[in-house]
Formats: structure tokens, sequence, C-alpha cells
């Protein structure tokens, strides 16, 4: 009888140490869907820096990134006239939130054979303006293009690369 009186005291001591309290929470859930960022190039549009003097002592010569893409130099002596200039334009839509822009420019390569002169490439650094960085909007990308001493005449290329994206 002992045997069995403390069989069920350690049982029921045993199920009432390990019996629990139940209970829950919950949280709501939320999710919204914003509009996804594009971007286009307006018209084909091309930053483009003109006609450009090559001389002894190279230099810059900078487009502004403005719709009117105004071109200056570190000498005027660069500056051929007759040629195009602009800044590139975009068009940038999406949701009211803010986003970021990164321009990847490439240096711009010499096109063809040269007759003599200096055919490195030229060193593109590339500007952004707009005027708030939410919703839709034009970007304008202007650059300063370095010129290197004795660069041979020709034509040179590269590219200047968009990318949008939310914060």
């Amino acid at each position: 009888m002992k045997k069995i009186t403390f069989i069920l005291l350690v049982s029921l001591i045993s199920g009432t140490a390990f019996a629990q309290n139940e209970d829950n929470a919950s949280a709501e859930a939320f999710a919204e869907i914003v509009e996804p960022l594009s971007i286009t190039n307006v018209d084909n549009s091309q930053l483009r820096f003109g006609r450009i003097i090559g001389s002894s002592d190279g230099g810059t010569v900078t487009i502004a990134e403005t719709l009117d893409g105004n071109r200056d130099a570190s000498s005027t002596d660069l500056l051929a006239p007759g040629g195009v200039e602009s800044s590139a334009v975009f068009n940038i839509s999406g949701s009211t939130y803010t986003y970021s822009v990164l321009l990847t420019p490439t240096d711009l390569t010499f096109q063809g054979e040269a007759t003599e002169g200096n055919t490195d490439a030229l060193s593109l650094e590339a500007t952004p303006s707009f005027e708030a960085n939410t919703g839709d909007n034009t970007l304008y990308v202007g650059g300063t293009l370095t010129i290197g001493a004795n660069q041979a005449a020709g034509n040179y290329q590269g590219n200047v690369d968009v990318t949008v994206s939310y914060e």
C-alpha cells in the first residue's frame, strides 16, 4: 500500500509541475504595392561635348546638367565652333517615394585609325540634376570630359548608364 500511495503522490505532483497555461497574441500584417520605377531616354538624347580642338596641354570640357546643356572649358582655346552640345535627358516615373540615381559612365574611346597623336580614352565624369528624388521627374545628365595632351583628332564614343532605385 505504501508503494501505491507513493506512486500516486509522485504522479499528482509531477502532473501539476508540468501543467502549463496557454496564451496567444497576434499582429496585423500589411503590404503596400508601389508603382515600379521606370526611366526612359527622352527623344534618344545624347551627352554631346561638341567639337573640341586638341592641344599640347589638353584640358577639360564640361556640359552642364541642364536643359540647355551649356558648354564650358578649362581653356576657351579648346572650344571649336559648329558642333552640337547637349546634356542627356531622361524621364523618371514612379511612386512618391525617395529614390536614388546612379550614373556609370565609361571612358570615351577612339573610333577609327589615328594618323598621329594620343589615342588614349577620354575620361568622363557624369553629373545628374533633377528637381526632387521622388515621383515623376526629369533627369538631366551632364559631365566633364578630360582631354589628354596632343589628343588624336577623330571621333570618340562612350556611354553613361543610368540606374534608379528606391531607397
